[in-house]
């Protein structure tokens, strides 16, 4: 009987640890096309990234010719965190092949304290309506 209390217990701990994931798992929640900004000559997107109550996450990807670029921000309603800068190119060298993966070439930890970098952010933020920033980020 203790037994099949025990792992009716451990069961049950389980879901709720499988549940409980589930609930804290950050998605996103806004996309938005990047591509009339002019700056990738192969497009953009940019996403919001949350879950409620805690810190937001901006990606924005700029795709070109031999890579892409992706700026990665942790924010909060009042507070810039971080800020990244990925740069990849394809491994054939080339947009052509379809079975082309990406390479990292470059990783840049961004100085939130630096104007560029704030105006880069602001920029991608701008692309969000306030109702979902105010709804996410709080």
């Amino acid at each position: 009987m203790i037994n099949k209390l025990g792992s009716l217990s451990i069961i049950i701990v389980l879901m709720l640890i499988v549940f409980s994931v589930g609930e804290c798992k950050e998605r996103i929640v806004y996309q938005y096309d990047l591509t009339e900004q002019g700056v990738s000559s192969q497009g953009g997107e940019g996403s919001l990234i949350a879950n409620k109550g805690e810190k937001c996450k901006i990606k924005a990807v700029y795709y070109g010719e031999i890579g892409k670029g992706e700026y990665f921000f942790v924010f909060d309603n009042k507070v810039l965190f971080s800020g990244e800068y990925n740069e990849f190119v394809f491994s054939e060298g080339y947009i052509g092949d379809k079975y082309n993966e990406y390479i990292l070439k470059s990783k840049e930890i961004l100085d939130v304290n630096q104007k560029d970098t704030y105006d880069t952010f602001n920029e991608l933020k701008e692309q969000i309506p306030i109702n979902i920033l105010k709804e996410f980020c709080g």
